[in-house]
């Protein structure tokens, strides 16, 4: 009978706190079909049209994509799993509403994770459904909107984040469990995998913390832990190898954003909301300590890893901020501990209740601007007062001849529904735009930002380490060209009226505030060089383009990365003063076909150095001549040997290890669930 009521209490417990979440999050907007909006979360929209329109259709998870910064591999170094969920979901409800279920996915499941979690280390009730309301302080904690895992960061597009860390939560109860027990071996490698394709953050947290089981006085206690632990990581790495080993390979060719968070105050970790959450934490870890509890010392330890984390994630190329979240996430676990003295047979029963009506009253106290930001991402695109002229700058630009778009940054585009909002022409407008949602993954993400700081009145200047040129539309110009760029979406009058006066430019149309302008180019994705390229021996290829880049009497000379000299007139170390200009004589002729992931070229250009304006993947494979450079900024560079030249998109030998070694763990995984015999030899390893 005691049981019953406990079971009663919990599910009263967990449905108050969803029926609280429902009063934010308003199925009426959800379930809404319109196009999700705000921060970074408008420009997912093209991400997941392109996984359903393009990437399944050709059975490809990751591909090339080229609508953002000249073209980058959709989805390899960024994480797959949630738009794949959406997509699968979108062949029994809307698209546009199977992509919001998933966004909200992470925050609607995370007080159950920490349910479960509570539940897997044996704690006695209430504590479960206290440590499951007190995950409402962390949710609702609105002093951050970047570092992931609260309502605000999902909000501003961090919902992969918020998702695998409900599973992290997950992972970590279901990892103590199974050690203790021997069991869930298959469950956590599952747990894990899944982690691991959904953030890099939180596999890092779940890998780490579950390191605490290593740290035993018994050798042989330990020994058997690192076991299991090994086992389980050897077999999620095999699942996610198909993954993991193309982008680790690859990982020189993307954009690290690695920021060190400027912290000046205790009380932007620490903010108003968990507050609670610490008090209680400290009287939680006293009463640990006092029972000797250690699975009040295994929340301790991951609270130590956080913090370690947060100190040598620069390191690893990462913002340390993004691993504070855990630290602030297990403090409110932690917390729930502080009620295990008081939780005697009288007060049981009143305790979860208790504290729910409390932590309830005092979250809606503290919210600010969550909910206006939930109708504002929620209500779509659609319903912006800017819809109508957007919907038209969008509809214009697609009627245009093919080329390439560049916007000029401006916060007046947030009426949009984004300040990002231009980042969706590829979405929209059916046109690729040079910035995009996914730096991180695009190679000529510094050069793009470059370009951006020279068209706009108030840039962004988003790379760590990176200072940006001032506004010169002079500058620019011999940038855009070099970037094959069509069209420029001009908002501000300082812009607006470079463009008038310069006859590089020719007004098309006006929408309101919004110009149009055509950029008197060639429209060509594949020229003739005007000189012969440059081969540079250097460390830093990266740094030697970037400088290029800056000096406008250096852009028709291509630098070329590579170890092979034998195509190349001019071999310089680092010193770019030293480049020599000799011409290539241009008597000969050029056509081409370029579509996502295929460029076909006819050409008499035999021998000659043709310049690709699309990013350099090692992925990018040739017939027709002998290899495909890497070449400043960060494009292709070809010698054709015949006429007739085809680039395509295709695996590399990563790719193809990562898909082996993944199939093998498939394998090792089905044996056994399958087979008992195969399942027992695993666990007696």
């Amino acid at each position: 009978m005691a049981l019953k009521k406990e079971s009663v209490l919990n599910l009263l417990v967990l449905v108050a706190i969803y029926t609280f979440l429902l009063n934010y999050f308003k199925p009426s907007l959800i379930l809404r079909d319109t196009h999700i909006a705000g921060g970074d979360t408008g420009s997912f929209n093209y991400m997941l049209a392109y996984m359903k329109d393009y990437l399944l259709p050709n059975g490809k998870i990751v591909g090339w994509s080229p609508g953002w910064f000249a073209g980058i591999p959709m989805f390899q170094f960024y994480f797959p799993v949630p738009f794949l969920i959406a997509v699968l979901l979108s062949y029994i409800i809307p698209l546009n509403i199977a992509f919001k279920l998933v966004t909200v996915s992470g925050t609607f499941l995370l007080p159950v994770a920490c349910f479960l979690f509570a539940k897997l280390l044996k704690l006695k009730f209430p504590i479960p459904a206290i440590a499951t309301t007190l995950a409402l302080l962390f949710l609702f904690n609105e002093g951050n909107s970047m570092w992931g895992g609260n309502i605000p960061s999902t909000l501003a597009g961090e919902f992969s984040y918020s998702l695998s860390l409900a599973f992290t939560v997950l992972f970590l109860g279901s990892i103590f469990r199974g050690i203790k027990e021997n069991k869930f071996l298959l469950t956590n490698v599952l747990l894990l995998t899944f982690v691991a394709l959904t953030h890099v953050y939180t596999l890092l947290f779940a890998v780490a913390s579950s390191l605490f089981f290593v740290f035993k006085k018994s050798r042989r206690e330990a020994v058997k832990n690192l076991k299991y632990l090994l086992k389980v990581y050897f077999l999620a790495f095999l699942l996610v190898s198909f993954w993991f080993i193309p982008a680790l390979a690859k990982s020189g060719y993307r954009t690290p954003l690695n920021y060190v968070w400027q912290i000046k105050d205790l009380k932007e970790i620490i903010p108003t909301t968990l507050l609670p959450a610490l008090v209680l934490a400290f009287f939680g870890a006293l009463a640990g300590f006092r029972l000797k509890d250690e699975r009040v010392y295994y929340i301790l330890f991951t609270i130590l890893v956080s913090l370690i984390l947060y100190k040598i994630t620069p390191f690893l190329k990462l913002t340390d901020a993004r691993c504070l979240p855990f630290f602030q996430l297990m403090l409110c676990l932690l917390s729930a501990y502080a009620f295990v003295p008081l939780a005697s047979e009288k007060l049981k029963p009143i305790l979860p209740i208790i504290v729910l009506v409390l932590t309830i009253a005092f979250v809606a106290k503290a919210i600010s601007y969550i909910p206006y930001w939930i109708e504002w991402n929620y209500s779509g695109f659609e319903s912006k007062s800017g819809w109508q002229q957007f919907d038209a700058i969008n509809k214009y630009l697609q009627s245009l001849p093919e080329g390439r778009v560049v916007h000029e940054f401006s916060r007046a585009h947030d009426k949009f529904g984004t300040v990002r909002a231009f980042e969706s022409i590829p979405f929209f407008a059916k046109k690729p735009v040079l910035e995009g949602l996914l730096i991180e993954s695009a190679v000529n993400a510094p050069f793009v930002f470059w370009i951006q700081s020279e068209i706009s009145e108030t840039p962004t200047c988003p790379i760590p380490g990176m200072t940006c040129s001032q506004f010169s539309l002079e500058n620019a110009t011999p940038h855009l060209q070099l970037f094959n760029v069509n069209y420029i979406v001009a908002t501000s009058e300082k812009l607006k009226n470079a463009l008038r006066i310069n006859p590089q430019y020719t007004f098309l149309k006006s929408f309101g505030e919004i110009e149009i302008y055509k950029v008197n180019n060639t429209g060509k994705y594949v020229e003739l060089a005007k000189y012969e390229p440059v081969l540079v021996k250097t460390k830093d290829w990266k740094k030697v383009s970037l400088e290029w880049f800056k000096n406008r009497n250096l852009l028709d000379v291509p630098l070329v990365f590579s170890d092979d000299e034998k195509n190349f007139k001019v071999v310089l170390k680092d010193d770019l003063t030293r480049i020599v200009k000799i011409p290539v004589e241009a008597n000969c002729s050029l056509e081409e076909f370029v579509s996502n992931e295929e460029i076909k070229i006819r050409t008499s250009c035999i021998e000659k150095p043709l310049l690709i304006k699309i990013s350099y993947s090692p992925n990018w494979k040739i017939e027709g001549a002998e290899k495909v450079y890497l070449a400043s900024p960060a494009f292709m560079l070809i010698f054709p040997k015949n006429e007739t030249v085809r680039i395509y998109y295709a695996e590399t030998l990563s790719d193809l290890a990562g898909k082996v070694l993944s199939i093998v763990g498939l394998a090792v995984l089905i044996a056994s669930a399958v087979s008992k015999r195969i399942s027992k030899f695993l666990n007696s390893i």
